[in-house]
C-alpha cells in the first residue's frame, strides 16, 4: 500500500502530465497546419498545371481539375477544425489562469475547485483533439488521392506532348496557324516540358512526402489524445486529497507546463484566428 506522500506525489504527476499531454497534442495538430503540409508549393503547383489548362487533352484537363479539387478539399479539412480549436484556446487559457489563481487563496478547498478545472480542460481538449485527428485522417486521404491523380495526370500529359502523338501534332498545328514566328515544335516542347517536370514530378514528391510527415505526425497524435483520455479518468477517479504542506510543490511541479500550454493556445489564436 502507498504512503500518502507517494500517493500525493502520484496525484501531482497526474496533473502534470495531464497538462503537458494536451499541450503536445495541441502543437502536434498546429504542426500539421503550419509546418508539414507546404500550402505555398501546392498553390503553385496547381497555378501551374492551370496556366496551360486550354492546351491539355480533355482527359488531361479533367485530371488537372481533379487535383486541384482534392487540394482544396485538403485544406478544408486540416483547416476546418481551428475555429473550433481556437474558441477551445481560448477558454482554456481563461480556465488555466484562474487554475493559477486559485494557489493564491492558499486553501486545502481549493484543490477540488482546481481539479474540477483541470478535469474540464482535459474532457474538452479530448474532444477537440479527436475532431481535430478525424479531420487530419480525411485530410491525408485527399493527400493520398493527390499523389495517385498526379500519377496518372503525368502519364497522360506526356502522352498528350509526346512529339509522335496525334494530339501534339495538333497543338503544333494549332499554333502555326495562330503565328508563324512561333512555328517551331521547340516552343512548344520548353513549356510543357517544364510543366511535366517541375508541376507533376516535383509535385508528386512533396506530396509523396507530406504523406510520409502525415502519417508520423497522426501516429503521435493517435497517442497523445489516448493518452488524455487515460489522464482524465485518473484526474477524475483520484481521491487524494492534497494538504496545504504540498500544494506549493504542486504549484512549482505544474506552473511551467500550465504556462507552456497557455503560450501554446494564444500561438494558435495568433496564427488562426479571424
Amino acid at each position: 500500500m502507498k504512503g500518502e506522500a507517494a500517493a500525493i506525489k502520484e496525484v501531482i504527476e497526474i496533473t502534470k502530465e495531464g497538462i503537458e499531454t494536451i499541450n503536445k497534442a495541441l502543437n502536434l495538430y498546429n504542426k500539421v497546419l503550419d509546418q508539414i503540409v507546404p500550402w505555398e508549393t501546392y498553390e503553385q503547383t496547381v497555378k501551374e498545371l492551370d496556366r496551360f489548362r486550354s492546351d491539355y487533352s480533355n482527359e488531361s484537363a479533367q485530371l488537372v481539375g481533379e487535383v486541384k479539387t482534392l487540394i482544396k478539399n485538403a485544406e478544408d479539412n486540416c483547416f476546418s477544425e481551428t475555429q473550433s480549436i481556437y474558441e477551445w484556446c481560448s477558454l482554456t487559457t481563461w480556465l488555466l489562469k484562474t487554475y493559477l489563481d486559485l494557489f493564491e487563496k492558499c486553501t486545502s478547498k481549493t484543490y477540488e475547485a482546481q481539479r474540477a478545472l483541470l478535469v474540464k480542460v482535459l474532457e474538452d481538449g479530448l474532444t477537440k483533439m479527436s475532431a481535430g485527428q478525424s479531420k487530419l485522417e480525411q485530410c491525408s486521404i485527399n493527400f493520398n488521392n493527390v499523389a495517385e491523380k498526379l500519377t496518372i495526370l503525368n502519364s497522360t500529359l506526356s502522352n498528350d506532348f509526346d512529339t509522335k502523338s496525334s494530339y501534339f501534332q495538333g497543338q503544333v498545328d494549332k499554333i502555326r496557324l495562330e503565328t508563324y514566328l512561333r512555328a517551331g515544335s521547340g516552343f512548344v516542347l520548353d513549356p510543357f516540358g517544364a510543366i511535366i517536370s517541375y508541376s507533376i514530378v516535383a509535385g508528386f514528391g512533396t506530396v509523396e512526402q507530406t504523406n510520409v510527415d502525415m502519417d508520423s505526425t497522426k501516429g503521435k497524435l493517435k497517442d497523445e489524445v489516448k493518452s488524455i483520455g487515460v489522464l482524465k479518468v485518473q484526474t477524475e477517479e483520484t481521491k487524494q486529497f492534497i494538504p496545504l504542506d504540498y500544494l506549493d510543490e504542486l504549484r512549482d511541479t505544474i506552473s511551467e507546463s500550465v504556462n507552456n500550454l497557455i503560450k501554446e493556445c494564444d500561438a494558435h489564436q495568433k496564427r488562426h484566428g479571424k
